[in-house]
């Protein structure tokens, strides 16, 4: 009985621990936030991610109205 009871307590102790640090790298890798400065590194992919996938966008239409 003894030893559920210390897994119980270890498991709830990691799944807080792991809950934590899932919010901490979510809050991390948002880059609207303002809070929280985003390095001028991320900010470049982030800015050159949204250009490409707006390209994309704009390719798929352009390819749709050619057909």
């Amino acid at each position: 009985m003894e030893a559920l009871i210390d897994f119980l307590i270890i498991g709830f102790t990691v799944f807080i621990v792991v809950k934590a640090m899932n919010r901490l790298r979510n809050r991390a890798d948002d880059t609207k936030d303002n809070a929280v400065v985003t390095p001028k590194d991320i900010e470049l992919l982030s800015n050159i991610t949204d250009l490409m996938e707006e390209q994309n966008r704009l390719l798929k239409s352009n390819a749709n109205n050619k057909l």
